[in-house]
């Protein structure tokens, strides 16, 4: 599961040295601008050709905060300039050589490389204003050391001493085993931005937009969610907060949801800006804002537990559609503590894990059952109940086969199953676009699930 954190765009060789030419270029630009100044540069040092995405862009940010935190403690006051690349984020400071000389921030920043807990991941170079940068040696310290030996850093990746994914597997060891303990608002957004973006890409999803179509949608794509997506992530780790500070004050549960609603109509609007009127998260709009409301509130990574604190946060509102004659909608599956997701999509998606297949088919696996297990008010809205009745009866007749076999590793092996499953999948999504069906509903659980089960990776 840790893929949908560790995923991102490669990074090709030209496009490397692009950027070292890029950077050099900048650097020299802000020294002839400011002449008696010295720059701290800070970049992230991360094996592989992914230099950044979610979970690299947290480290980055939690840098920042700790090069802030060291000058600010020694009175030094500098600007940022952050520049969010695709081969590297980073960051600039400028410090008046009068106010602090090259040396002494170098053994101020190399503090942070020795002590803070991701400081091997950080790369803090200082530049004079001549040009050079300012070495361990300059300021009587040893080279680094290598992340996984503990043998001189240089050395080992001269010689190759270490394969990109034995660096890379303790890198993202040590970014989720720091996260566990430094999780905030701008931890959840990511996390709330990479399970929309994740819900998407699983393909084939029936009557749904996914990487090879755009189901029954004739204005949606991929693209348009990724911008609506970006549009609204913040507003979760608001949410986030939110539950956080009403839990510190011991106000009710039952309070949570009339705290963040204000923030959901906002976000609504974003969502419809950036999308030009087209609604493409509404449902994760109040789903997700719920959970995130819920996490904050609940705190810890036990998933029950904030599953069951959802639920009391929707409680005061699960009689509306009741009353409306559509129970088991949005509402009802959020007062029930989200049921689906507990009962049935993440043991599915985790069963489908357990027995080796990938995170995609385990995606595809855990929205049929969805699809055959709930009432999603969407299907009915787009085909009616009868129609949509027996588009959930097909897939669940399906669901509950493939679930048996999953059960039992003596009837198929995992490549069979996973070519049968996403098969059948690719079926019935034939089946639903002919239909006009969309289980929208059942989408926005299965960007819960993945969401939820980031949650219990983290704690895990």
């Amino acid at each position: 599961m840790r893929e949908l954190w560790t995923t991102g765009h490669k990074v090709e060789l030209p496009e490397m040295l692009d950027g070292r030419e890029s950077r050099a270029r900048l650097q020299k630009q802000i020294l002839e601008f400011c002449p008696d100044c010295s720059l701290i540069c800070f970049t992230m040092n991360i094996a592989g050709p992914i230099k950044t995405n979610a979970l690299i862009g947290r480290a980055f940010f939690i840098g920042c905060a700790a090069i802030e935190d060291v000058l600010s403690r020694a009175g030094i006051s500098a600007e940022r300039q952050i520049r969010e690349l695709p081969y590297g984020n980073e960051a600039y400071y400028v410090v008046s050589e009068k106010e602090q000389s090259a040396e002494d921030l170098k053994r101020l920043t190399i503090l942070v490389e020795e002590e803070h807990d991701l400081g091997r991941l950080f790369d803090i170079d200082i530049i004079k204003k001549d040009g050079n940068k300012v070495s361990r040696s300059d300021v009587g310290l040893s080279e680094r050391r290598c992340l996984i030996c503990g043998k001189k850093a240089a050395q080992c990746a001269s010689t190759r001493a270490h394969t990109v994914s034995e660096l890379k597997r303790v890198t993202e060891e040590m970014i989720f085993d720091h996260l566990r303990f430094e999780m905030g608002p701008e931890t959840v957004c990511d996390m709330a931005f990479v399970s929309m973006m994740n819900e998407v890409a699983v393909t084939p999803k029936p009557g749904l937009v996914d990487l090879s179509n755009n189901g029954a949608h004739t204005d949606m794509t991929p693209a348009l969610f990724e911008k609506s997506a970006g549009a609204i992530k913040d507003y979760f780790g608001e949410c986030f907060s939110q539950g956080r500070e009403l839990a510190a004050g011991r106000v009710p549960s039952g309070s949570v949801l009339g705290a963040i609603r204000p923030r959901g109509v906002l976000a609504e609007e974003s969502m419809l800006k950036a999308t030009q009127g087209v609604n493409t998260h509404k449902g994760a709009i109040f789903s997700l804002g719920i959970i995130c409301a819920a996490w904050g509130y609940a705190g810890g990574f036990d998933i029950e537990r904030i599953l069951k604190t959802a639920g009391e946060i929707a409680a005061p509102i699960a009689h509306e559609e009741g009353l409306r004659g559509i129970a088991g909608g949005a509402r009802t599956q959020a007062a029930s503590g989200f049921a689906a997701i507990r009962d049935v999509s993440l043991p599915a998606f985790e069963l489908a894990i357990k027995r080796g297949l990938g995170v995609n088919a385990a995606g595809v696996f855990a929205l049929l059952g969805l699809i055959g297990g709930i009432t999603d008010t969407n299907m009915i809205h787009r085909g009616g109940k009868t129609l949509a009745a027996k588009a959930g009866e097909l897939v669940g007749k399906f669901f509950r086969s493939m679930k048996e076999k999953l059960e039992n590793p003596d009837l198929a092996d995992k490549n069979a199953l996973e070519d049968e499953l996403l098969l059948k999948a690719s079926e019935f999504d034939g089946f639903f676009i002919e239909n006009n069906l969309s289980p929208g509903g059942s989408a926005d659980l299965l960007m819960l699930t993945l969401f939820c089960r980031m949650i219990k990776d983290i704690g895990e």
